[in-house]
């Protein structure tokens, strides 16, 4: 969500949520403390968690070695249902099977292409709203480590993507957060998005 300030400023207001299959958290020391000590559920919890319970973990788990994509859909299609954002934006690249599911909940979809010509104006925004104090979340530990893994890379002109300097620091979360910012950026000054929104 966002709002414009008295002094015309926009600032960002960010809610996160991550998925990882559980083996991955096997795998991956960083992840066990957020799995564990955040949510104590059982296995089960996880493999029956319906995606709408307001009481989520920061790192929610899924069966197996990879993501349960009916899972995340579940939880988008909730939150679209729950905050009418007015639009959905996603990577086009990552995004199969996706698309049909998030229309037909009522969502209008957009696609944010990877590149530096899709991100720099975004990224820019970003990095001046984190500066200045006007980029605020709910002090995620998953968002806090994705914003500090990332880094801007810059072409001889200016423009700028995106970027982590270790395949291991994980910048996901901050991307989708530029990609919000990005969309966001289009939409004019209406007060404070209580009923609209940018996934």
């Amino acid at each position: 969500f966002y709002e414009d300030n008295e002094q015309g400023k926009r600032h960002y207001y960010l809610f996160a949520n991550f998925w990882v299959p559980e083996e991955r958290v096997k795998e991956t020391e960083r992840y066990q403390p957020w799995a564990r000590e955040y949510n104590p559920c059982t296995q089960d919890y996880y493999e029956n968690y319906d995606g709408e319970s307001e009481e989520v973990p920061f790192l929610m788990m899924t069966d197996g070695d990879e993501v349960d994509t009916v899972m995340v859909k579940k939880k988008l299609v909730h939150d679209i249902e729950t905050y009418f954002p007015e639009e959905v934006s996603f990577d086009p690249w990552k995004s199969a099977g996706y698309e049909q599911d998030l229309e037909d909940a009522g969502a209008e979809i957009t696609k944010f292409n990877q590149t530096i010509g899709y991100y720099t104006s975004p990224m820019n925004e970003f990095e001046a709203a984190v500066k200045s104090g006007r980029l605020h979340h709910t002090d995620h530990p998953i968002l806090n480590w994705n914003i500090m893994n990332l880094q801007s890379k810059r072409d001889t002109n200016g423009n700028a993507k995106p970027r982590k300097e270790d395949v291991r620091k994980k910048i996901d979360g901050a991307c989708a957060a530029i990609m919000a910012v990005g969309r966001a950026m289009q939409t004019p000054d209406e007060g404070l998005q209580e009923d609209l929104g940018s996934i």
